[in-house]
């Protein structure tokens, strides 16, 4: 049987101490013992529970089932390291433990049993998704603002949005463009945060002709970066001249 205990990053280090030595007497019998970890997948959503597992294994006549297993988590942007709960081990000395509630950071998780200490198991946290929609269909041609239009701060600034799901307030969302020389390469041209609602726009003109393909990223503390899918559009000038006016008559 699992048993999760959560505790706040207040007073977490003195109460995995207390924990520690509360379990002192098995950990000194622990002499050459060892303890794997990993994780049920190496990448999950925020809000998203992940499941460890692993195996206590001892030399000798050192009983491995029925032993409790700590669990340490650090959380990145989080000094030191929370208590994330306890499990036992088996017959064979394997166990499994799920975490209480989602992640919502990067983290990494020790197993500590009979004084062997296992390697991190690593879990990367990001954003369950992210939109992007331009200011016309994907194939579009976008303006291309003049150079006039730029030096007198006349530029049209077009809008590109989208939605952050689950909501991540104030992640920062940059909005990039391949090189065209570099493809592969991807270099930011617009940059805002995302809202309490989740949803996010950025304004941007176009000072470079050409196709132009575009993503967002979404970058939170602690969660790892999130990639829109990709719009391409063909940016150039736009034709303002009436087309039907014919030119108009010289008198020689």
């Amino acid at each position: 049987m699992v048993l999760a205990i959560f505790l706040t990053a207040t007073g977490t280090g003195s109460a995995l101490a207390a924990h520690r030595r509360a379990t002192a007497g098995e950990l000194e019998a622990g002499g050459e013992c060892s303890i794997t970890i990993a994780a049920s997948s190496p990448s999950v959503r925020v809000g998203e529970t992940v499941t460890l597992t692993g195996t206590l294994s001892c030399p000798g006549s050192t009983p491995t089932a029925q032993q409790t297993v700590t669990i340490e988590q650090h959380a990145v942007g989080i000094p030191g390291l929370t208590l994330a709960g306890t499990a036992t081990t088996g017959p064979g000395g394997e166990f499994s433990f799920t975490t209480g509630s989602g992640l919502e950071r990067v983290s990494s998780f020790r197993a500590e049993a009979l004084g062997a200490r296992s390697l991190p198991a690593r879990v990367t946290v990001s954003a369950a998704g992210v939109t992007l929609t331009g200011p016309a269909a994907a194939g579009s041609q976008l303006p291309l603002s003049t150079r006039r239009a730029r030096a007198e701060g006349a530029a049209a600034e077009l809008n590109f949005q989208g939605t952050v799901t689950p909501a991540t307030p104030g992640a920062r969302v940059v909005l990039q463009r391949e090189s065209r020389r570099k493809p592969g390469v991807w270099r930011p041209i617009a940059r805002g945060q995302v809202q309490a609602d989740g949803t996010y726009t950025l304004l941007h003109a176009f000072s470079v002709g050409g196709t132009a393909t575009l993503r967002v990223v979404v970058r939170g503390r602690g969660l790892h970066a999130t990639v829109s899918e990709a719009l391409t559009y063909e940016i150039a000038h736009t034709n303002s001249r009436s087309q039907s006016s014919p030119p108009a008559a010289i008198s020689l």
